[in-house]
């Protein structure tokens, strides 16, 4: 154990925390005396977690032995491997430093590592590990260790002192295989490489017995603080051996029933260890946490019932206050209840006046609605009479006061332009007009009389406009009566007289005029 914490003491980051009990004992003695042996090289054959590398630390560290271990990478390989060898060959050849050297099965990332060991335990020398360059130099540098062993003589020649060099790494470096016998690979390597076997000492880590097991709990649970007696810490760490025990039965059953491998290691029972401390711990601080909330909640329920006492000695001193102000909020229900019954009175009455306002407005938007489609209909006739009078232009009123006698057309357009202005027509006669080349039974115009003085007034175009923009919307139904014959008339044989075409015929302004009466 003193050894143990000197350990602990120079490699902090890499302490362990070990129990020697009786069988971790004499493992440590076995690979203490062996590696401590000329020659002495060791197969440590357990299953994992049962701690061969960890004494094979401690072991290395009480022989003052130099310990190494290679440093596994993804990109780790044979040359990577045969240079910490070769850098482990000088220091225990020519430096004469004993090595131990450990190398486990996750550490065998290709079957060619366990070549170079078969045969550095075989013969102490790996082909191809030292150029012939550096083996001259290596040699060299033997030489005064040679001497000094050999005594003063002869000179030593290269080959005597490379079979020198060789036998010194053979002696001081020391091999320590660790291996798992589970799987088929333990078995397959004995037969494939041999020296593993033969030139080591083979040492086989059983599980470990009862009484192990429960020194192992006792030392993790001993310092580990319980709310327990004594006897029941100890009876726990008994029953924390018998467990494992138990479950290493139950593991061979599983196996006889499943063919199935299930391995309980000596790891498993320090991680069930940890993990009922662990568990333990968090319990326990759960239920002070319990306990706390509940003496917290009872403390709460007493200052709630102080409060609630006090709380009575108000409530009654409030009744007697609300008992009064309940008598005057009666008397107020009262009075607001009268003035409830004038107000609902008086709500009918707007309720009823309210209703006869939203009829009149739903007719009145009926009513818009309706204006507005009329209108949307009537504002493009609207803008193309408004464009009929635009087209109209002096001239075209000149060109029709200049001719000599009127067509039928004209007479009978100028006569609804009379009827529009509410002017003085001709007594109503029956007569034949000659339109479209063809007689067209009618009333007589007003040309002669009427008519042809208002064409040959100065104002008459300014008329037509004035009366387009302002007097349109006054005209009645009696005007729209007068005016029916007129735009209805139709020649025998069924053709519209009054059309923009058939003025045209006659004369442009006449056309203006027509389309401006017709829309």
């Amino acid at each position: 154990m003193t050894r143990m914490g000197d350990y602990n003491e120079k490699n902090p980051s890499k302490a362990m925390n070990l129990v020697i009990f009786d069988d971790a004992l004499k493992h440590l003695l076995r690979v203490t005396r062996i590696i401590n042996s000329p020659s002495g090289n060791i197969l440590l054959v357990g299953v994992g977690g049962s701690g061969k590398q960890s004494l094979t630390k401690l072991a290395s560290f009480i022989c003052k032995h130099v310990f190494f271990q290679i440093a596994l990478s993804k990109n780790y390989n044979d040359i990577n491997l045969k240079d910490d060898i070769k850098n482990l060959y000088r220091e225990a050849g020519p430096m004469g430093k004993q090595v131990a050297f450990i190398m486990t099965d996750a550490e065998i990332k290709s079957e060619t590592f366990l070549e170079a060991i078969n045969s550095m335990l075989a013969t102490g020398e790996i082909p191809g590990l030292i150029p012939k360059d550096e083996k001259d130099v290596i040699c060299l540098e033997c030489k005064n260790v040679y001497m000094k062993e050999m005594g003063k003589g002869q000179e030593p020649n290269l080959l005597e002192l490379w079979i020198f060099f060789i036998n010194r790494v053979k002696d001081c470096l020391h091999m320590i295989l660790a291996f798992s016998p589970v799987g088929t690979k333990f078995r397959t390597r004995s037969q494939k490489f041999p020296s593993l076997f033969s030139q080591c000492s083979i040492d086989w880590f059983l599980p470990w017995p009862e009484d192990a097991l429960v020194a192992v709990s006792h030392k993790f649970l001993n310092e580990f603080k319980m709310d327990a007696k004594k006897e029941i810490k100890l009876s726990l760490e008994r029953h924390m051996g018998k467990v494992h025990d138990l479950v290493t039965e139950v593991c061979e059953i599983y196996f006889s029933r499943m063919r199935r491998h299930v391995y309980v290691t000596p790891k498993s029972y320090l991680s069930f260890i940890e993990l009922y401390k662990e568990v333990y711990t968090k319990k326990y601080n759960g239920i002070d946490v319990e306990e706390s909330n509940i003496v917290k909640g009872l403390d709460c329920l007493k200052e709630a019932a102080k409060g609630v006492e006090e709380l009575k000695i108000d409530l009654r001193k409030e009744e007697i206050k609300l008992k009064e102000a309940s008598d005057v909020t009666d008397k107020l229900l009262k009075e607001l209840e009268v003035e409830n019954r004038k107000a609902k009175a008086k709500a009918d009455e707007v309720a009823i006046v309210a209703e006869n306002c939203i009829i009149q407005k739903n007719t009145i938007l009926a009513e818009k609605d309706q204006a507005d489609k009329d209108l949307a209909v009537a504002l493009p006739f609207l803008r193309r009479a408004e464009a009929a009078v635009d087209s109209i232009r002096p001239q075209d009123i000149n060109e029709l006061r200049g001719m000599r006698n009127a067509v039928d057309t004209t007479r009978l357009i100028l006569d609804t332009i009379h009827i529009l202005f509410q002017r003085p027509l001709d007594p109503c006669k029956p007569k034949s007009m000659n339109i479209l080349k063809t007689d067209v039974p009618f009333v007589n115009d007003s040309y002669d009389n009427c008519t042809k003085l208002t064409l040959s007034s100065a104002t008459f175009l300014k008329d037509l406009i004035d009366f387009s923009a302002n007097d349109k919307d006054n005209i009645n139904e009696e005007t729209i009566e007068l005016l029916e014959p007129y735009l209805t008339l139709h020649t025998p044989d069924g053709r519209e007289i009054f059309t923009g075409t058939v003025a045209k015929k006659s004369s442009s302004a006449l056309e203006g005029m027509c389309v401006w009466q017709l829309l």
